[in-house]
This record gives C-alpha cells, structure tokens and sequence, in this order.
C-alpha cells in the first residue's frame, strides 16, 4: 500500500507550512532536521521586482497606468481585452489543467509564466494590490468572450478554480468543466479559456551573471600536493588550470603562442615554485618592444576606459567625443538646462501668516520674480551623457528632483527616478505627486549613454498637497551618471527662487464702489475766467475725487501688465486733469487711501481719496454736458473694471490771450473795446453781453460773442462735446458757476457787433498809412470766401482812422469807411470817393480794392492817411460765420510796411 492521504497531507504541510521535509508521519514539522530547500533556476530570480512593490494598484486602472508610466520594460500590460492571452490544454483531451504558451497551442514557444500576483505587491493597508489580479474568460474577451469570476463553480466551500501566477498554469474543478460544458447559451465559446493581466519581463539573475565556468581538476594525489585553482566565472568560462602535481611536481607552460608565454615561475621548482604572470606582448608597427604587466597610458589623444565587460579594457586613439553632462558644455553638445516658465517682476503681497495662504520668506512688499505658470518646465537643451545601458553598466543612472519651500531648505516634493536606460516617462506619486521625468532620444554614446532630459513640475498639485495658495519656490534637479561608464558623478541644476501667484482673482470696483469728481470744495482753489460773460476753470484750478470698494487688488502679487508698475489710474481727460498713473502702496502727493489699504493679499473695501487733482493741460478747451472721469484697477496679469464718475456740465479753457496790436486771434478780449457815446472804453470781460446795443448802418444790434477762439452771433454758441456743430446757447446749468450762473444767449440773434483797435507803435506812429491788408481765418458761412462775405454785406466792416496827418477824418467820431459793400471809387464819377462824406455805406465811403480770397486790401484814398492806427466796427449778419484769427498789415505812405500777426 502507497502513502496513506493523512501520510501525504502531513508531508505537504509540513513543506508548505514549516519549509522542512521527511516522510515521518509520527514526527512533527519541527522535529524535522532537513529544511525544504529547492533549487531555483537563475531565470526564475527577479531582479527589478522590488520597482514593482513600489507601485501597488488598488484597481485595474491604477496598474495599467503605473505600467504606462513607471514600469515600461519590468511589467507588460495584457490587461486589455484586445491583448488576452488563449490558454491550451497542458495535457490533450484533459480539461482541468490549462498554461498559457507565448503563442497558442505550440509549446516550443515556451510558457508564458511570472504573471505578477497581487499578493506581491501589498498596498499600505497590507491588502493584496488586485488592480494586478488574473481576469478569467470564456472565449476571446475582444469577440464578446463570458467573464467567469472566482466565485463560478465553488461548492462545498471550495473555489471552482486556481491560477498559478507564477507557473502560468490555470487548474479547473470538475464542477466547473461540467457547468461550463453543460451550459452552451451561457458560454457559447465553452472551454476556449482566454486571460487578461500583467506579466514580469524585467531582468533576471541570468541577465546579470554569466554561466560559472568549469571547475579544475585536482593535482594528483602526493603528499603535499596543491589543489587545482577554479576555472574563471562567464559566459564561457575556461577549465581550470591543471593541480600541481606531488612533490617536486611543475606544471609545464605553453611556449608556443604568439610572443611567447605570458606566464612564468618564479623562485624554485616544485611545490616551493611562485607563478608570475609576465604581462602583455607589445609591438610597434609589428616591432617587438617587451613584455610588460602595467600599461601606462600617456597624453591627451589617447583614453583607456573600462569597458564594463569582465576582464576587458578599451583603449581609444584619438579619444571618443561625448555628449555633454547635465547642465554642462563640457563635450560636443549643449547640455544646459532651459526653464520654461513666464516670469515676471511684480510686487509681492503679505499673506496673512507666513504659510496662510502662501509663503514668501521676506518677499512680501518687494519687486520680486513672479509667475502665473504652474507647470514649469526644464529641458536639457541638447543630449547628455552618463545615462545607464539597456542591459551593462551599474545601473545607477538617475535623476533626483527636489521642490523646495519658500526657506529653500524645506522640501515640498521630492523624487528619484528609476535607473535611466531607455526612453521613458518616470511620475512621482503619492505625497510626491507633481514630478515628472521624461527620457527621450536614448541612444548609444560610444561606450556610453545619452538622452534628452526634461522634467516637467506641476505646481498646483504641490502646493495642494500642503495646502497652499501658491508661493515662492525653487527647484533643484541633480543627475548622477553611471558609476560603472561614467563615474557615477552629480551634475545639477537649480532654479532662481520665484513666486508662483495662483491667480484666482482680477481686481475689482465693487457694485457699492462709485467715482465721484467734484470741483474743490476750498473756494480759493477754484481758479476761473471769463469770456464774452461766460465763465470757463483755467489752468491749476483744482478737483477733488473718491473711488470706493476696491477688492482684489492685491491678490496675491501687484502691478499691471507683467511689471510692477501703477496698479490703480485715474482720468479726468473731459476737465483736462492729468491722469494719475497709480502705485497703490506708493502714491506720493496723488491722494490718499485714509487707512484702507494695506499690502494683504486678502484686502477688501479699499477707498480712495484726491482732494487737489489741478487742470494742468495748456491751449485745452471743453464745452460739454457729458464730462467725466474715470477709475480703473489692475493686477500683473488681467485689467480689472472701470468706473466713471457721473456726467457733468463744464467749461473749460486753458488758452491764453496772444492778441497782439495788428492781429487777433479771438482767444480772449484783452484787445476788445466797448464802443460808448463819446469813447472806446476796455472791454469787461465778466459781464454778461448786452442785448441791445448802437451799431454804426442799418439794423438791430447786439454784443458778438467769443467762443474757442472764434467770434461768432452770441446764440451760436457752440460746444466741443459731442462735436463744434453743437449748438448750446443756454449755459445756466454750465460750471463752473462761482462768479454766479452763467448766461443764457438764446435770445441774442441780432447783428453781432464787435469793436477793437488795430495800431503801430515807435517811430511809425507818425508815420503816414496809406493802405493796408486785412487776412480773416476761419469759416466764411454762405459765401465762397470773406472777400465774397464783404461783397454781399454779409459781413461789414467799418473803418475810423485814429489820427489822419492829410484831409482825412480822424478821431471817435471819424466818418466810417466801409471794407464791405462794392470795391473802392466804384461809384465814380457821379458818386467817388468822398472819405465817407456823404453818409454811411454810400459809393463815397467805399475802400476795399480787390475782391476775391481772404486777404482784403483797402485804401485810404489819394491825400488821406491815417496814422497810428485805425478801430474796426465788425458786425455778423451771416449768423454761419465763424471768424478765428484777423491779421493786419499797414502799408506806409514811405513804402514801409508795420504787422504783428497770430
């Protein structure tokens, strides 16, 4: 009788249990004195599977990306339906045994075995990762092949079938062949059994030590004979030379290879006798030069290196070109590092605490780097060298990252990658997460290794990890090359601190934030003038204005437009204010925030305060309802929104009277006389104009008005804002108003009669004038030109000499002589020139001489100069006409000439 069940029992318990071995079923499993020690074969030792432990996976999704990411070339992913693999019978005609072949149904192909069983690999809770487990299916899983799960088939509290991940092996109970047999519209495909998992392909003892040679023969027997030394350890290892013999015995020396022995004995014969080895035969171009055991190599074209094979040393004439190390130029390529990151210097804000929501480490209120970019980038800019081989080497190549905090010492992340040799993408995980590691462009660098090297940091997932709303921080990446191929030495790169703003938000004028834009409140600081009765704020007349609920301005850094310039503008272009370019933690003399604003991050409710905002825009002009000023907020990053102050009526104008003594430019009446009933008076600029006045001719008369340098009938008044066609002769609710409301000239649509004195000065006050030359500018209403305006008596001008040295009158109550009307003597000879005797605006009193254009001459006729000078008397009937500027030119008597112009 064979081994009884309990016999057999006890035996597998005691090996699968204990890990001892006897047949004894008396004895228990530590009364044993053999351990169970099988032997394995070097394939089966796996090498890179501690990685594997590194990257336990809950679910199928967590695995199939760690392999993507992190295992590439130590697991393979058949876990998709597309890639099942088909299992044969182990034994022909046999249903409960099944292995999964590399190609189906051919065993020559070998087992498909080390699939990575989820017991392996532990996750942190200590369960088994099952994302890794065996997915079991009747049929092909890509052609709608049955999942049958580990529950199928179980009876009596047994499973209904196992898989031996390591051997590749899958064992069926014979319930579960007859359910699947026996139930064709369940699975159709029956016992066509396909897998999904993961399989170990990583290295294995036998990639990493050759077969041991053979062993020596022992020496022959004698009584102090030496034992054989070892054969060496390789891939083809030699036999072991031969054991001395007994005493006195030498063991001969091959003589007959190239160059003679490389051996030799030194000292006596026999068992006292010492092998030396001689060394290598060098030649020269074939010339013997010795036999030498050190090899010295000298100079700079020649490199002897390790090769990383056993007993094997390359040597190079010339040396090899490399690519450069990391971070360096020291070979043929450029091996910098360059950062991909958008910089900019900003001003940082305060947190709270320090850590609360970020950390700047005596950053906060200075100009400091800053970025918006939270996944920098930093790329080796060509290959590098000192990467480990595929399969040589010491396989020690990596690259450490460290993310550093805003002390530069504490860590944020760090991460090591796995050894460098292949092309390859390494990510960070867990409490590290946020690194990432990508090889690229791998390849042989004669007798080493070399890649492109990016490393891509995401710095929302660190600072997350540690609860923080960005912040100040660097990176530090080491390379540390192949020990074996290149030393095993560190190259590095770091990164200058910069600060990371998470951007969150855009400053903002609040919905209760309002501009307001007021003039001074402080009388004395309202500086005004009149014109034609109106009156208009001048230069450095001041305005006081508020901006309130400022949010967001400072969160978490400050300026505008990448820099840390102005954050905060103010305008008042309508009033002509300068406008105020804003530093909100700077603003010097431009205004206050009456303790609203600090350099927090998290500030709120800021208000703004600027109580002498002075016009300084010189020759500016503005007639308009609609002014207004304007407020506007900024980050480095984004504009923030704008909020204008409510519209307002105002008069503005900064331009300065240039009138001279024979030119008028209308920008003031400091030339502009008042025509009274036995003198010409200075005109008075502040009172309003008179309705109704005496006007030399025919019609009803009142005071022209002078408007943005334009001298015009007074209803015609016309505004800058929208545009000059603007109409607006009721200015009541026009400011500013101090000297009392401003006048309404609607009612003012009369001949528009204005009054002023042309003169010469010096020595040419005596001087005769015989003619002269009158150049109007401007807009000539109906008429082609002023000359046509005059012809038709649109536009009259009267002339009364200021003294005459001949016949001619002279004085206030001089005749006047008509520029207007038909051309000089036109009435001769029934009515000539008569110096304006017979009347107003007869043929007698006629003296322009040509028509046409806009420069008008005129005569004083034969025999009657003025001199001095001569007042004009100008009335508008075209109310169309716009006159801007009015020059003169005497022509003396002598044929001197006398102009002032504009």
């Amino acid at each position: 009788m064979g081994f009884t069940s309990a016999e057999a029992l006890k035996l597998t318990f005691k090996v699968q249990a204990g890990n001892v071995i006897d047949a004894a079923s008396g004895s228990q499993w530590y009364e044993s004195i053999f351990p169970y020690n099988p032997a394995y074969s070097s394939a089966r030792i796996l090498s890179e599977f501690d990685i594997i432990k590194q990257y336990p996976a809950a679910s199928l999704s967590e695995a199939q990306t760690n392999v993507a990411n992190n295992l590439v070339g130590i697991v393979e992913d058949v876990s998709t339906a597309a890639s099942a693999i088909r299992l044969t019978q182990a034994v022909p005609g046999g249903n409960n045994t099944w292995v999964s072949y590399n190609i189906y149904n051919d065993a020559s192909s070998g087992v498909k075995d080390l699939w990575i069983q989820p017991q392996k690999i532990p996750q942190s809770s200590g369960l088994p990762s099952a994302g890794y487990g065996i997915a079991l299916y009747s049929g092909d899983p890509n052609a709608g092949g049955v999942y049958i799960s580990t529950t199928i088939g179980q009876s009596g509290g047994e499973v209904g079938w196992v898989f031996n991940y390591d051997m590749g092996l899958l064992f069926l109970a014979n319930d579960l062949v007859s359910i699947i047999s026996g139930d064709s519209g369940t699975y159709p495909a029956g016992l066509d059994f396909y897998i999904n998992g993961f399989t170990y392909i990583g290295k294995t003892l036998d990639d990493s030590v050759g077969a041991t040679g053979a062993t020596g023969t022992d020496g022959t027997s004698g009584s102090s004979g030496t034992s054989g030394s070892s054969g060496t350890s390789g891939s083809s290892g030699i036999s072991g030379a031969t054991g001395a013999t007994g005493l006195g015995g030498d063991v001969p020396l091959y003589q007959l290879g190239p160059g003679g022995p490389n051996l030799e004995y030194v000292g006596a014969t026999g068992a006292t006798a010492e092998l030396n080895f001689k060394g290598v035969h060098i030649q020269d171009e074939s010339v013997d030069v010795g036999t030498f055991p050190i090899l010295n190599f000298i100079g700079a074209d020649v490199l002897a290196e390790d090769s990383s094979l056993l007993g094997k040393i390359n040597i190079y004439i010339p040396p090899p070109n490399f690519a450069s190390h990391y971070n360096t130029t020291d070979g043929t390529t450029t091996g910098t590092v360059s950062e991909a990151l958008s910089r900019s210097t900003v001003r940082i804000s305060s947190p709270t605490t320090e850590g609360n929501p970020f950390k700047t480490n005596t950053w906060a209120g200075t100009n400091r780097s800053a970025t918006t970019d939270a996944t920098p980038v930093f790329s080796t800019v060509g290959l590098i060298t000192g990467l480990s081989s595929p399969t040589g080497g010491s396989q020690d190549s990596t690259i450490e990252v460290n993310v550093y905090d805003a002390d530069g010492t504490s860590v944020l992340a760090t991460y090591t990658s796995p050894t460098l040799n292949q092309n390859a993408t390494y990510n960070s995980i867990g409490a590290n997460s946020g690194i990432s590691v990508i090889i690229a462009s791998y390849g042989a660098d004669t007798t080493k290794w070399k890649a492109s090297v990016s490393v891509n940091i995401n710095m929302n997932t660190i600072f997350g990890t540690h609860t923080l709303d960005g912040g100040r921080y660097h990176v530090k990446i080491v390379h540390t090359t192949d020990t074996l191929t290149d030393g095993g030495s560190t190259y590095t790169y770091t990164q200058s601190d910069v600060f990371y703003d998470t951007n969150l938000s855009t400053p903002l004028i609040g919905k209760t934030g309002i501009m307001s834009l007021i003039e001074s409140t402080t009388p004395a600081n309202i500086l005004t003038k009149h014109i034609s009765g109106i009156e208009y704020y001048i230069l450095n007349s001041e305005f006081e204005t508020t901006v309130s609920d400022i949010d967001y301005l400072n969160q978490n850094t400050q300026g505008r437009s990448n820099t840390a310039t102005y954050n905060f503008r103010i305008t008042g272009a309508d009033y002509g204010l300068p406008t105020r370019n804003l530093e909100a933690w700077n603003l010097g003399a431009y205004g206050t925030w009456n303790g609203t604003w600090t350099n927090l991050w998290n500030l709120q409710n800021a208000a703004y305060e600027y109580t002498d905002w002075p016009i300084t825009n010189n020759n500016f002009r503005y007639r308009g309802a609609a002014a207004n000023g304007t407020s506007t907020v900024y980050d480095p990053w984004a504009t923030g929104n704008t909020k204008s102050s409510p519209l307002d009526s105002i008069l503005v104008d900064t331009y300065n009277d240039n009138s001279t003594r024979l030119g008028e430019d209308f920008d003031g009446e400091t030339e502009r006389l008042t025509r009274g009933g036995a003198s010409y008076t200075a005109w008075n600029s502040s009172a309003i104009l008179t309705a109704s006045i005496t006007g030399t001719g025919t019609g009803v008369f009142c005071d022209s008005c002078i408007v943005g340098s334009n001298i015009i009938r007074p209803d015609r008044f016309f505004l800058t804002d929208p545009n000059t066609n603007t109409i607006q002769a009721n200015l009541g609710t026009y400011s500013p108003d101090k000297s009392g409301t401003n006048p309404n000239y609607l009612a003012y649509t009369d001949i528009a009669v204005y009054h002023r004195k042309f003169y010469t000065t010096g020595a040419n006050l005596t001087e005769a004038i015989s003619s002269f030359v009158m150049t109007f500018g401007g807009n000539p209403g109906l008429s082609a030109d002023f000359s046509e305006a005059l012809e038709n008596s649109d536009l009259r001008v009267y002339i009364r000499r200021v003294n005459a040295p001949g016949l001619g009158s002279s004085g206030f109550n001089a005749n006047p002589l008509s520029l207007h009307g038909n051309l000089f003597n036109s009435g001769s000879p029934t009515n000539p020139f008569d110096d304006g005797a017979s009347g107003v605006d007869t043929p007698g009193a006629l003296i322009r001489t040509v028509n046409g254009g806009n420069s008008i001459s005129a005569t004083f006729g034969t025999g009657k100069p003025a001199s001095e000078g001569f007042w004009i008397e100008l009335q508008i009937i075209d109310p169309n006409i716009k006159i801007d500027y009015i020059n003169v030119t005497l022509n003396f008597s002598s044929g001197g000439t006398d102009s002032a112009p504009v």
